[in-house]
């Protein structure tokens, strides 16, 4: 009991020497609980509005006033474009889908009573499964407003259920009960509307397919439509990023290690510079970034069926990816003095960079201010680029701005790294 006591005690007495060990061991935990409380609170600016483009085929006022009741939906940041543009954007991430109004859509929202819905494609990145399914519910909401809006026009109603009344009349194939049913209804429908007294609650109780305020046909946007990605064309990027970060502060926490246990000073004294040791060091970690990333990239080929667009263009970017995590490494490796305070420091650091960066909460669900905090996370771009060279398919011109972004947060902690790095 003594032996064991004594053993606890002493490892208490190193935590409490330990500042930066303590800190993230009693404080960090604090902060982190306040920092996601004050992102999340309701005090807040809410949910950043989903980034979303929009095209208009008909190009009617029915469709163009629907498109501007989105555009004023507080839910939304809808910007009018062509299709293919729309698809471009979805597909390099700029934006999380489109909405398409198809022909005829004006038409179907003139007509309720014909048994066509107004039909809207959705295209999303399939990536964001999650956003896909908000998306289809604030269309419906907004079409369903705008269907009530069509129901208080008493005179546009009058003469849709006069059209409906006259197709009934004319059509063939309907059995007399059913006939008699839908004049008795389409007549009685004309009266109403003489009257002006049906309500709003009224108007929508019909059970006629015509009254759905909408169709929705979601479509996934990938660079092969005829090809469809399954779950692991969507995690094992990040996978690979988690690995690259892992990789990092296992490198860093070593070359601690060995400066805390003198190894590094007796380098020192065999006449071998500080850059020669990093550089060193940094290659081990670019070959072990470099290999667990390619291990995995043929695990997912071979064994789970993720798509690669360009090989030639995905090994590049691991190569480009590997060296901004490399220059991570070094930075963290001067974060404490031991090897505890670094691996705290270095989890401390690396779990906000994976939430900025889309790693852990979709970006669409952070407020506002944290979507455009999420450009200094490394983990955002990087997992943009390896996804472009998957099932993106970027174009080398699309890879440039992620991968220059990586590499100046690579070189830039390099250097810090270089400056701040002690023997001892």
């Amino acid at each position: 009991m003594q032996k064991m006591l004594a053993i606890a005690i002493k490892d208490l007495k190193l935590l409490l020497r330990d500042r930066g060990g303590f800190f993230f061991t009693f404080f960090y935990p604090i902060l982190f609980a306040l920092f996601f409380g004050f992102v999340f609170s309701s005090g807040g600016d809410g949910i950043q509005a989903i980034k979303i483009d929009a095209v208009d085929m008909d190009q009617t006022p029915q469709s163009q006033s629907f498109l501007s009741r989105l555009a004023s939906a507080p839910e939304l940041e809808l910007k009018i474009t062509d299709s293919l543009k729309a698809r471009k954007d979805v597909l390099s991430g700029k934006r999380v889908a489109y909405i398409l109004l198809e022909k005829g859509f004006g038409k179907a929202k003139r007509n309720l009573f014909d048994g066509n819905s107004p039909q809207v494609e959705l295209g999303i990145d399939p990536s964001k499964k999650a956003e896909a399914g908000m998306l289809s519910g604030i269309l419906m909401k907004y079409a369903v407003q705008d269907m009530q809006q069509t129901f208080s026009d008493t005179k546009l109603m009058k003469k849709n259920s006069e059209e409906a009344l006259q197709a009934v009349i004319n059509d063939k194939t309907l059995l007399p009960s059913e006939k008699a049913t839908l004049t008795n209804l389409f007549e009685a429908l004309n009266r109403l509307w003489d009257d002006s007294t049906l309500n709003a609650s009224q108007k929508t109780e019909s059970g006629f397919k015509g009254f759905e305020p909408l169709h929705i046909k979601e479509r996934k946007i990938t660079f092969e439509p005829a090809k469809q990605l399954n779950s692991f064309d969507f995690t094992f990027p990040q996978g690979i990023v988690w690995g690259l970060l892992a990789c990092a502060i296992s490198f860093a926490v070593s070359l601690v290690g060995e400066r805390t246990r003198g190894t590094l000073f007796r380098i020192q004294a065999a006449s071998i510079g500080k850059s020669t040791v990093l550089a060193g060091k940094a290659l081990a970690s670019f070959v072990v970034s470099v290999s667990m990333a390619l291990v995995l990239i043929l695990i997912g080929v071979l064994w789970f069926g993720i798509h690669v667009h360009s090989w030639l263009m995905l090994i590049f970017t691991i190569l480009v990816v590997s060296v901004a995590f490399v220059g991570i490494m070094v930075l963290f490796s001067v974060l404490g003095k031991t090897e505890r305070a670094v691996s705290s420091m270095g989890w401390a650091l690396i779990l906000p960079m994976a939430m900025l960066g889309g790693g852990m909460i979709p970006l669409a669900f952070m407020p506002k201010w944290l979507q455009t905090l999420s450009i200094i996370s490394p983990v955002k771009w990087a997992i943009l680029t390896i996804e472009g060279s998957l099932w993106r398919a970027f174009t080398w011109a699309q890879l440039a701005e992620p991968l220059a972004i990586l590499l100046f947060f690579g070189f830039g902690s390099f250097l810090i790294g270089v400056k701040y790095f002690k023997w001892h």
